[in-house]
């Protein structure tokens, strides 16, 4: 396996990685924020908290990140009326599984949708 990196990787880390002290007191917050409002920023920016693993987040400009989830959206949308179509395709074929092996494959604890359906927590 190739453990070469490209150069525009090392690039985005070296510029768009950031830690929460930078923002804050070099001010790198402001100006990735007026480079956002000019439309000069289409960069996207990680912080991370180095004192606590995980803390991730992304900076990224309000229109890209609509943008990001009506692509979300829409490719949802697309593989629900996909498998509705594969359902409705497969309607009058007959079974090859039983529900019993159904239920154990999907790994579906039965007792707790029956609890779900008897309390009305499980919606329609």
């Amino acid at each position: 396996m190739s453990k070469e990196i490209p150069a525009s990787v090392l690039d985005f880390v070296r510029h768009n990685i950031l830690q929460v002290t930078d923002l804050t007191r070099k001010g790198q917050l402001t100006k990735i924020l007026d480079a956002y409002a000019c439309k000069e920023g289409a960069e996207v920016y990680v912080v991370q908290n180095a004192k606590k693993p995980g803390a991730q987040a992304a900076l990224v400009d309000l229109d890209l990140l609509k943008e990001l989830l009506t692509l979300r959206e829409l490719v949802e949308e697309a593989i629900d009326d996909l498998l509705v179509e594969d359902v409705k395709a497969r309607l009058n074929d007959p079974a090859t599984v039983s529900l019993a092996e159904a239920v154990e494959r999907l790994g579906i604890d039965l007792d707790e949708v029956t609890r779900l359906l008897e309390s009305g927590e499980l919606e329609e």
